[in-house]
């Protein structure tokens, strides 16, 4: 009896102290990522092991490199059937904090623009903070200013219309890497209805020009404006790549994913990511303004 009832003392002993180091190790993991002292190497690492961030998106501690830094990290998207654990590199809401390379308007919507009036692309770019990806979602939400001729550009000054160094399209291009290498499109066609010249959105009632073969399908294409385009014009009451207010006849809203896109890139990359503005004539004729953007990578 007396040797059952140490044996007994003995189990329940190894037990609570397993259960002891297994709750040490949930506390540890639990803070990964939330304070300083417990950095992760990225926002994927905290949403594997620290099941405390799960739906609890904000700023969390990363160590990509040798320095400790702030990042916000979204526990919630689900983008290419990823969930949680995306890093947030690049936000803009309601046309609020433009990056560099951008310049805000007020009137008649708030939103980021080109940076002056000329012709060509208009460089943001936003930082990876170090850490390879391979992953890459983001959104853009903008409104269509004047005449822009989706993919049919013209040629500008020594690039060919349909090189992606230049103003392929009106409309935002994203792409990593040097040389550039594409990730998504947001398009602008001239009208979602009018039927003038090849310049509308190939979704259009009317078809305009397919994209560059380097873009392939990975874009999404819309007008604001329904009728003829005017220039003077911003075009408020249909915003851009929405996924909504598209007419009959009209595709261009029912592309999957709008207003989010989704990359997976070959092997992993470690570029910073950039976002130009486009448009191959000047900005009293054609512009766009983005109201919102969001880029996140894994």
């Amino acid at each position: 009896m007396m040797v059952m009832y140490y044996l007994s003392i003995m189990l329940l002993a190894a037990a609570t102290c397993s259960a002891v180091d297994d709750q040490v190790l949930l506390n540890f993991y639990n803070s990964l990522g939330m304070q300083p002292l417990f950095p992760a190497k990225s926002c994927r690492e905290i949403y594997t092991y620290n099941y405390a961030s799960h739906g609890k998106s904000g700023f969390y501690w990363i160590k990509p490199t040798t320095q400790v830094i702030k990042v916000y990290c979204d526990m919630e998207l689900t983008c290419g059937g990823k969930e949680g654990g995306w890093m947030r590199i690049g936000y803009i809401n309601n046309g609020d904090q433009c990056p560099a390379g951008w310049k805000q308007t007020a009137s008649p919507v708030k939103a980021c623009r080109s940076s002056d009036g000329s012709a060509g692309c208009f460089s943001a770019v936003f930082n990876n903070n170090g850490i390879p990806y391979q992953h890459v979602c983001g959104k853009v939400v903008g409104y269509q200013k004047g005449t822009p001729d989706g993919f049919n550009t013209f040629v500008y000054k020594t690039y060919p219309s349909k090189a992606i160094d230049g103003p392929y399209v009106d409309g935002v291009s994203i792409t990593y890497g040097s040389p550039r290498k594409h990730l998504w499109t947001y398009a602008c066609g001239y009208s979602s209805d009018h039927n003038i010249n090849g310049v509308n959105c190939p979704c259009a009632r009317y078809p305009g020009l397919n994209p560059p073969s380097y873009v392939y399908d990975h874009y999404y294409c819309e007008s604001g404006s329904t009728g003829a385009a005017d220039t003077p014009t911003t075009y408020t009451t249909d915003p851009l790549w929405d996924g909504k207010g598209c007419s009959a006849g009209n595709s261009c809203c029912s592309q999957a994913g709008m207003p989010y896109f989704y990359r997976n890139i070959p092997g992993k990359a470690n570029d910073q990511i950039e976002a130009r503005i486009c448009h191959d004539q000047v900005y009293r004729d054609e512009g766009i303004h983005v109201a919102d953007l969001e880029l996140y990578v894994q």
